[in-house]
C-alpha cells in the first residue's frame, strides 16, 4: 500500500516539475522575442508623420481662419483689422506648417524595453516621460481620417488617470509594440505568480 503511494506521489511531482518546466521555457522564450523585436533602441517618426501633421494643421488653421474672419466681420471692426487678422493667421500658418512640423518629428523619439517606455518630446522645451511597464493599465490604437487615409496609427498607453501617446506609427509597428508590451506585461504577471 505504502509503495503504490509513493509511486503515485512520485508520478505527481514529476509531472509537476515537468509542467514548471515547460511554463519557465515558454516565458524564457517569450521574454527573447520581446528583447529582440525593439532591441532597446530609440524608435523614430517616420516623415509621414510630418504629412499627417501638415494636413491637420492646413485644416485647423482654415476653420480658424473661417471663425476669426467671420467674427471680424459681424463685428464690423472694419478693412485694416481683417487684412491685420488675416496677415496674422497666414504668417502663424506658415511658420506651423513648414517649421514646426519637421522639428516636432525630429524631437519625438520612443524606447521601449522590458522595464519601461520612455517618450521624448518638445522642440522648445524637451519633456521625457518614463513609465514602468507594469503601470501600463491598456494599449489602444487609434485613427483619425487624416492618420487612417495615410496608413498609420496613434498609439495611447494607459497609466492610472493619464494616457501617453506614440503618433503617426504603420499599422505593423503599432501592432508590433501592442504586441510586445502586452507581451511583457504577461511575462511579468507569470514570473509574480512563479
Amino acid at each position: 500500500m505504502s509503495t503504490l503511494k509513493d509511486a503515485v506521489i512520485a508520478e505527481f511531482v514529476a509531472s509537476t516539475y515537468i509542467s514548471a518546466i515547460t511554463a519557465l521555457k515558454e516565458t524564457f522564450k517569450n521574454c527573447v522575442v520581446a528583447k529582440s523585436f525593439m532591441k532597446n533602441e530609440i524608435q523614430k517618426l517616420s516623415i509621414k508623420a510630418v504629412l499627417a501633421w501638415r494636413i491637420q494643421t492646413a485644416v485647423a488653421y482654415l476653420l480658424l481662419s473661417v471663425v476669426v474672419l467671420g467674427v471680424c466681420f459681424w463685428l464690423s471692426l472694419g478693412l485694416a483689422v481683417i487684412i491685420v487678422a488675416a496677415v496674422i493667421l497666414i504668417i502663424l500658418f506658415i511658420v506651423d506648417f513648414a517649421f514646426l512640423t519637421l522639428l516636432r518629428q525630429k524631437h519625438f523619439s520612443y524606447i521601449i524595453t522590458d522595464e519601461y517606455v520612455k517618450i521624448s518630446s518638445g522642440y522648445l522645451f524637451n519633456r521625457q516621460t518614463i513609465v514602468p511597464i507594469h503601470k501600463i493599465a491598456f494599449v489602444k490604437q487609434r485613427q483619425g481620417p487624416i492618420v487612417r487615409r495615410l496608413g498609420l496609427v496613434n498609439i495611447e498607453l494607459g497609466v492610472l488617470i493619464d494616457s501617453l501617446a506614440i503618433p503617426c506609427l504603420t499599422e505593423e509597428a503599432a501592432t508590433r509594440i501592442q504586441e510586445t508590451i502586452i507581451s511583457i506585461q504577461g511575462n511579468l504577471h507569470n514570473l509574480e505568480e512563479v
